[in-house]
């Protein structure tokens, strides 16, 4: 009875109140638990959630940074850190320490050009800050900023309080010293690349696919521009300026059209109003009674959350990397080609939800599955960086198809699915190489001849070993 009164309590009819967006600097502190440090070590005793900025499953996470590197467990943001390097276009994997790739930053400067993230990092206060899903505001010693964007571009408003001169610094965040920056002075429109790179599975290999992005300034504003090795800056002749980012990963042509689609004005109030819009249908999905408790605001949060990955990452015109490095594929007019399945955290409850209440994304994110074995001849197991990866322990997307299909979602090549999930339960490799790359389900052998994964198959070739009861499970 008690189960039966929750769940009418949830559906009571009511109209969300955008005053009533989450807060999503929730989760990004240290955890103060009795258990914290008995489940992980260093870093990952984070939450490794963003206070991000976005669209639901957009292609690119809008965040104040305050850590500049794009290592594994590293999150662009922690609560705990008193310090704003700038404001990221970020792909990081929300609630998984891995890494971010492809990203770039942004910062506002007065005065001397600390351009370094370490030395142009400013003191600010959570008491200044606004994090909403569609706004991100701050106010610096110098500077107020303000953010809001779309899934793959973003539009940024500086009011800086000083008469010092002004400037803006624009990075690439490559831990390789990889990537290109440069400036089209006639444009005033900064153009900058930087290669992704996996982990797991082909740790530090190229992904076989570059993070894009253009910075596009209004050429009234800008006086004056300087390069120093991956990042550029350049001189302001104003001390209100609006700056607009776009992200691709086919190209600056695709980060140009996605621009010219999502943002092709310079109104920020109008892109804000836009994305709270979304905001406001995305979290209508599951009507909550309309006062405020912790109940309403923590369940108002988990959906923000369930609304990161996967992520989109084809361009506006349907434009995308093809999976395991083949190449500039073209999806389907009208569809969205999906990446990073943190398959292991989500195939038991975010995928189910989707199932429910995102059923035309959740169709697009299954047929994104099919493409990857078209493409790559092998279901991934757990697929980011849009590469193999065989993280964790079982055959992730395997379920993920089953429980669409089971719950209704027809429109993907199911026939074509089910014969991937069969390749994988059934067949191996040619051979050990594509094996260590990711490809075919690990200790297949030993789960064939004894139904089971016996303790003596320690399955070395895997990124995760031995835990093979929870591979039994897993497979089982």
């Amino acid at each position: 009875m008690t189960m039966k009164r929750i769940f009418l309590l949830f559906l009571l009819p009511t109209n969300y109140c955008l005053a009533q967006l989450p807060d999503t600097r929730v989760g990004t502190s240290t955890s103060t638990t009795r258990t914290a440090g008995r489940f992980g070590k260093g870093s990952e005793e984070q939450g490794h959630t963003l206070p991000a900025v976005l669209e639901p499953h957009g292609m690119t996470f809008w965040i104040p940074q305050t850590r500049a590197i794009e290592q594994k467990c590293i999150c662009p943001y922690y609560y705990k850190d008193t310090r704003l390097q700038g404001f990221r276009a970020s792909h990081w994997i929300v609630g998984g320490c891995t890494q971010d790739y492809g990203s770039f930053t942004l910062m506002p400067l007065s005065g001397k050009k600390r351009l370094d993230a370490e030395r142009r990092a400013t003191p600010f206060s959570h008491s200044e800050e606004i994090a909403t899903p569609a706004y991100y505001s701050v106010s610096l010693p110098y500077v107020r900023c303000e953010m809001t964007g779309r899934s793959r571009s973003a539009i940024f408003r500086f009011s800086f309080k000083n008469k010092k001169q002004a400037y803006l610094v624009f990075e690439t965040n490559s831990d390789e010293g990889e990537g290109t920056i440069d400036y089209d002075a006639e444009r005033a429109q900064v153009r900058a690349t930087n290669p992704v790179h996996r982990i797991y599975q082909g740790w530090g290999e190229s992904a076989g696919m570059t993070g894009y992005a253009i910075l596009q300034l209004r050429p009234e504003d800008v006086s004056g521009w300087g390069k120093e090795g991956n990042l550029l800056w350049v001189r302001l002749n104003r001390t209100d300026v609006l700056a607009k980012v776009a992200t691709s990963f086919t190209g600056l042509d695709g980060a140009e059209r996605n621009l010219e689609s999502e943002i092709p004005h310079w109104d920020f109030d109008q892109t804000r109003q836009q994305l709270e819009q979304i905001w406001e249908k995305q979290l209508n999905k599951i009507t909550l009674p309309a006062y405020k408790s912790p109940l309403t605001e923590g369940f108002r949060g988990a959906l923000y959350h369930a609304s990161f990955l996967p992520h989109i990452i084809s361009d506006v015109d349907g434009r995308y990397p093809g999976f395991a490095g083949t190449g500039i594929k073209q999806m389907e007019i009208g569809r969205h080609y999906y990446d990073d399945f943190s398959a292991w955290d989500t195939y038991r409850a975010q995928h189910p939800l989707l199932n429910i209440i995102s059923t035309r994304e959740s169709a697009d994110m299954m047929q994104s599955l099919v493409l990857k074995y078209q493409q790559g001849g092998w279901l991934p197991i757990f697929p980011c960086w849009n590469s193999y990866t065989s993280a964790m322990i079982g055959d992730h997307c395997s379920a993920i198809l089953a429980e669409a299909y089971k719950k209704g979602i027809r429109h993907f090549d199911y026939e074509k699915a089910y014969e991937a999930m069969r390749k994988n339960a059934f067949e191996k490799p040619h051979s050990i190489e594509e094996y260590r790359n990711g490809m075919g389900r690990r200790a297949l052998d030993s789960y064939l001849q004894y139904g089971y994964i016996p303790l003596e198959d320690s399955v070395p070739d895997a990124f995760h070993q031995k835990e093979q009861v929870s591979r039994t499970l897993e497979y089982a």
